[in-house]
């Protein structure tokens, strides 16, 4: 119930960001899950150069990022970091802020593993240290 006054009294503007983070979200869980890797690809890295002049408004941006906390922690499942990544992206590029996807593996001795993480204005949005980005 707390949750749900403290949505009421956000601006319609965040409302309509959280719309976008969730539906975002749900998309990438369902394409990520049923589609054909040729698919998989396309959704994953369309619109993943940046551009410098769309991506200057930092207050918006760390908006959508705290937007996106949110919502990660009221689903009732956990996304990966790839579904948070293209989530957020996607939400971003509707706000015409223009986001790069980014995929890095790290290795131990005996494991490999993977992430994904999103670069705007210089920030590495949601990157975990001694990951070596992919060039793809």
């Amino acid at each position: 119930m707390k949750k749900i006054s403290k949505f009421i009294q956000l601006p319609n503007s965040e409302k309509v960001i959280l719309y976008f983070l969730i539906l975002n979200t749900v998309k990438a869980e369902i394409i990520l899950k049923f589609f054909s890797y040729r698919y998989k690809r396309n959704y994953i890295f369309k619109n993943s150069s940046i551009n410098d002049e769309s991506c200057s408004d930092e207050d918006i941006l760390f908006r959508h990022i705290y937007l996106h906390k949110a919502v990660i922690q009221i689903l009732p499942w956990q996304p990966t970091c790839l579904r948070n990544a293209i989530a957020l992206r996607n939400t971003l590029n509707k706000s015409g802020i223009s986001a790069e996807l980014k995929i890095g593996v790290r290795s131990d001795n005996e494991t490999i593993a993977a992430h994904a993480w999103l670069l705007c204005l210089g920030h590495e949005i949601y990157k975990k240290k001694n990951y070596s980005e992919l060039n793809l």
